[in-house]
C-alpha cells in the first residue's frame, strides 16, 4: 500500500511541477478511481489531484501575487493574494467560488474564502487573510476556483509555489499537549 501511495505521490508532484499556473474544470460530483487510490480509505476526498484538462473559456484571469516562486510566509501573519481580470474578453469571469491553500501533496490546508467578489478594484481584486496552516514547513500554493457566466464547469487556477513556516508553540497548544522547551517562546 505504501509503495502504491508513493508512486501516486511522485506522479502528482511531477505533474504539478510541469505547470505553475493552470486552468481546468472543477471536480465532478463523483470521484475518479485514481483520486480515491491516492487517499487513505477513511479520507477518500483528501487528495485534490492536479487537473490537466484546460477548457477554452478559462482565460482572462491571472494571479499577480505571489508573482514568483519561493515566497516565504509565517504562520499567523497577515498575507495577501492578488489577481487581475481581463474585462475585454467576450465572457469574463464574474465570481471566485473558493480560494484554498494546498500543500505540495494537494491536501487542503486552509480555506481562505468562498463566493468572493472578483473585483475589489477596477482591473481585478485581492484578498487579505491570516496564514493559519498548522502543517510542516513545506511548499504550498493557492488554488482558486473561478466562475464564468453561462458555464457549468468552474475553472481552477493555481499560483506559484510558496513556503509557510509554522510556529511550533501554537501547534502544541492546538493539540492540547505540553510544548517541549525548544518550542516555548523565550523572553528577549
Amino acid at each position: 500500500m505504501m509503495l502504491k501511495l508513493l508512486a501516486v505521490f511522485l506522479a502528482l508532484s511531477t505533474a504539478s511541477q510541469a505547470a505553475t499556473i493552470t486552468a481546468s474544470p472543477a471536480p465532478a460530483a463523483t470521484v475518479s478511481p485514481t483520486r480515491d487510490a491516492a487517499a487513505p480509505e477513511r479520507f477518500p476526498y483528501a487528495v485534490n489531484a492536479p487537473r490537466s484538462t484546460v477548457l477554452p473559456y478559462c482565460v482572462g484571469f491571472n494571479i499577480t501575487y505571489p508573482a514568483v516562486a519561493g515566497e516565504v510566509y509565517k504562520r499567523g501573519e497577515l498575507q495577501t493574494i492578488e489577481w487581475t481580470v481581463d474585462r475585454s474578453i467576450p465572457n469574463p469571469p464574474d465570481l471566485i467560488t473558493r480560494i484554498r491553500i494546498f500543500d505540495k501533496d494537494f491536501h487542503n490546508e486552509q480555506v481562505l474564502g468562498e463566493n468572493i467578489t472578483i473585483y475589489t478594484h477596477k482591473t481585478g481584486g485581492s484578498l487579505t487573510y491570516f496564514v493559519d496552516a498548522n502543517d510542516i514547513e513545506t511548499e504550498y500554493h493557492y488554488r482558486i476556483m473561478v466562475n464564468y457566466p453561462g458555464q457549468s464547469v468552474h475553472c481552477i487556477f493555481m499560483s506559484k509555489p510558496f513556503t509557510i513556516t509554522p510556529y511550533p508553540y501554537i501547534r502544541y497548544l492546538a493539540n492540547d499537549t505540553p510544548a517541549p522547551a525548544f518550542a516555548v517562546p523565550q523572553a528577549q
